[in-house]
């Protein structure tokens, strides 16, 4: 019985809901007038597809049909219903909706009769904010005359105030309500920034004027005039200057910060108007003049001085390429060498001169931001893998042309870089240790890593190497054995060398891409690489590189290779292929004598006729004999041994 009730009760709102959706009052009417109040109630309160009849009438503007649902049906007025929106749903109040459709005689109907202007929806919204974000100026005033509370932030930390700074006129309104014209959420750029960021002068100078600090900080520790000179903003700037919330040293210096910034945007002749507008500021009072601070610099820039007179800045604004670099002096020196705005300017300026081929200054440069960046933010930075990554496009650049000419090679600096790639390699498994998902939630940058490391040992390959050389080489490849980095499929690198395609890796750049796998596999073998390392494929070496590529000269290269440095022929993978059958089945002619030992013999045996093993034996003889069993048709002579797949 209570089912069947049930089931008419969707029944009739099914019906409703299509009689508002198509505005038919007849049959609205008919439906709900002659049943008793609790069924009204009950019908107006049903939901379909999480929505209830009221709010589809609220959410549709269907005034007749609302007012008679508050009149007549005892429906809650602040009961939440789902909104569908571009990216998703949230339980919503009909207030919000009302608001969020800017129908301002439906949000005044409902407040009449006590819908709660500070509700709280899915995801922390309220009322008015939703009306901030939709630029509803008369429904916002509304609902301030009404109570609405205007500092209430969503779980984001989003504010009317944040939401109103691209209109002036709601934002002159908001400011007055809001109590804290300052808070901002630990992970949000401070409201000035946000307005500098929409290049909203106007509304700068109303936030200043209201009480804004135009002395807090971003993450990176720029207030708001240093802000306003790193985008740069110059009409902003000359906005938060005329407020005199700043002395006189430190407008000076953000003066010089946007005459550098507007050099970077080829704005040369408003750079030097700042720059000299700054020079005339420190020497307004010759008596007490203000000498710019000094700071040590970087050895990248040692000897290069920033203008101390007007007669040096009329001597400088003769040369392009010294105005770049003045904006490198002036940020190094007023945000400081570490500032990520420094660091990628000079990043730039570095690619910009590998670009012009003065690639002595441009490793120089780069290498000098890679270190930087990796003390200041660790190894696991983007823009510490960014750096080397440029670092090692200069580098075939430059061996590109040590091919092809008598070009002088920077050994010592592609030596040096591999050596910090194995570092970097050695600091990520440090924080395996503290953390054994860190390599899985730094998937990317890990093995953009790794990928790095193969394409500088392709170049070493390219190198003669003299006695000195050698040896560093030895050292550092000894520290990437005793690391044995591998990705989350256990992956060795000449696991990946041979799944790497080298028309996808810079080798393209260098003739002969084709060798990409016969100098990686001399290079791994001849340096104590395990020739039968597995992954969690249980595939070695040989079964990955016979699986990724055809039968070829070259690949008859490296399988040699690989034979030769005493890769196992007979061990199975998941699959139940083995290397000798990978290898007939493509053609290769083998004779498998020429590549077995008696000990491989005796555990053939032992799997052929299933001796029993006594359990006494080491483990590694265990492994021994195990990677010759195909498991596809009989266990493990011992032990779990895991052959499942795992991402």
């Amino acid at each position: 019985m209570a089912e069947a009730l049930e089931l008419q009760y969707r029944i009739f709102t099914y019906k409703l809901q299509e009689a508002i959706t198509e505005d038919r009052k007849e049959i609205f009417f008919a439906i709900l007038k002659d049943i008793s109040p609790q069924s009204r109630t009950r019908i107006s309160c049903q939901k379909i597809q999480g929505r209830s009849s009221f709010f589809v009438a609220v959410q549709l503007g269907r005034i007749d049909f609302v007012t008679f649902f508050i009149n007549e049906c005892s429906i809650d007025i602040n009961e939440l219903s789902t909104f569908e929106y571009s990216s998703g749903e949230r339980e919503v109040t009909p207030l919000w909706i009302a608001v969020y459709n800017n129908d301002l005689e439906m949000v005044k109907l409902l407040v009449e009769n006590e819908a709660d202007v500070n509700a709280t929806m899915e995801g922390g919204s309220t009322p008015v904010l939703v009306g901030c974000q939709t630029d509803a100026i008369e429904i916002v005033e509304y609902l301030a005359e009404n109570g609405a509370d205007f500092d209430l932030p969503d779980d984001n930390g989003i504010t009317c105030l944040r939401e109103s700074l691209d209109n002036e006129e709601l934002c002159k309104f908001v400011v007055t309500k809001v109590a804290d014209k300052n808070y901002h959420h630990p992970r949000q750029f401070p409201i000035i920034h946000c307005a500098i960021n929409l290049k909203q002068e106007s509304v700068v100078k109303l936030l200043i004027e209201a009480g804004c600090n135009a002395h807090d900080t971003d993450f990176d520790g720029n207030d708001a005039l240093k802000f306003a000179a790193i985008q740069p903003h110059s009409e902003i700037v000359e906005c938060i200057v005329s407020s005199g919330c700043f002395e006189k040293a430190h407008v000076i210096d953000s003066y010089e910060l946007l005459s550098g910034s507007l050099f970077d945007k080829e704005k040369t002749e408003e750079g030097l108007s700042y720059m000299r507008k700054a020079m005339k500021l420190r020497f307004e009072d010759p008596e007490n003049p203000i000498l710019k601070t000094e700071r040590e610099r970087a050895l990248v820039f040692s000897g290069i001085e920033e203008p101390k007179t007007m007669e040096d800045i009329e001597k400088m604004s003769k040369y392009g390429d010294d105005l770049r670099v003045q904006s490198l002096l002036v940020r190094e020196r007023v945000l400081g060498p570490e500032h990520p705005d420094t660091l990628y300017k000079v990043l730039t300026y570095g690619m910009m001169l590998s670009y012009d081929k003065d690639y002595a200054s441009a490793l120089t440069i780069l290498g000098y931001t890679y270190e930087v960046f990796l003390k200041k933010n660790g190894p696991l930075h983007d823009m510490v893998v960014y750096s080397m990554s440029q670092r090692i496009r200069l580098l075939y650049e430059i061996v590109k042309e040590y091919l092809s000419d008598d070009f002088p090679c920077p050994t010592e600096e592609i030596l040096k870089a591999f050596d910090q790639l194995v570092e970097m390699i050695k600091n990520f498994y440090k924080l395996k240790m503290e953390d054994e998902n860190v390599l899985v939630k730094n998937k990317k940058t890990y093995n953009t890593v790794l990928n790095m490391t193969l394409e500088v040992l392709y170049l070493i390959g390219h190198l003669k190497l003299n006695y000195d050389e050698d040896e560093m080489f030895g050292k550092s490849m000894n520290k990437l054995n005793q690391i044995s980095p591998r990705n989350l499929f256990k992956q060795s690198l000449l696991h990946i060398a041979y799944i790497t395609d080298a028309k996808n890796t810079r080798a393209v750049k260098l003739p002969g891409r084709q060798n990409w796998h016969p100098y990686l596999t001399e290079v791994f073998l001849q340096n104590g690489s395990d020739v039968n390392d597995r992954d969690v494929f249980k595939d070695t070496p040989l079964q990955s590189y016979l699986k990724n590529n055809g039968i070829s000269p070259v690949s008859r290269t490296v399988v040699s290779s690989l034979l030769r440095h005493g890769a196992h022929i007979d061990s199975f993978n998941v699959h139940g292929d083995s290397a000798l059958s990978m290898m007939r089945d493509q053609g290769y002619s083998i004779c498998e004598i020429d590549y077995m030992t008696l000990k491989c013999l005796a555990a053939r045996a032992i799997v052929a006729y299933n001796i029993q093993v006594p359990g006494y034996i080491p483990d590694d003889v265990y492994d021994f004999i195990n990677v010759r069993i195909n498991v596809k048709d009989r266990p493990p002579v011992i032990g779990d041994e895991d052959t499942s797949i795992q991402e």
